[in-house]
């Protein structure tokens, strides 16, 4: 199955953003596709080059990272939150709102946190 996973939390906010981390990396073990992973709302403060994790904390930014899938932002939401191309990780893409749509409506299931 193709999957694309819509985050809305800011990262430490929660338990959401862990939890969409954990089914991601069971859909990728299980050999399902994630199409994309798409940061709505506070969701993309994950984006912040300049976020930083407390020691004894696990970095949820980093885990997204690592599992080399396709991470976009809101634009508009990125907008709202002073979030821009200069303040995000490389790996982050800004997207509208029409290419968050189209993932989901051309894959199979949209899983939302």
């Amino acid at each position: 199955m193709n999957f694309t996973l819509l985050i809305h939390s800011a990262p430490y906010a929660s338990q959401a953003t862990l939890s969409a981390y954990h089914f991601a990396s069971a859909l990728v073990e299980s050999g399902h596709t994630i199409q994309s992973v798409c940061f709505l709302q506070d969701g993309v403060i994950h984006a912040l080059s300049t976020l930083e994790t407390i020691e004894d904390e696990t970095n949820r930014v980093q885990l997204w990272l690592d599992l080399k899938l396709p991470l976009k932002l809101c634009s508009t939401a990125c907008a709202r939150r002073g979030v821009n191309n200069t303040t995000i990780h490389a790996d982050f893409h800004l997207c509208g709102l029409g290419e968050i749509m189209a993932d989901c409506l051309s894959v199979d299931r949209v899983v939302s946190f």
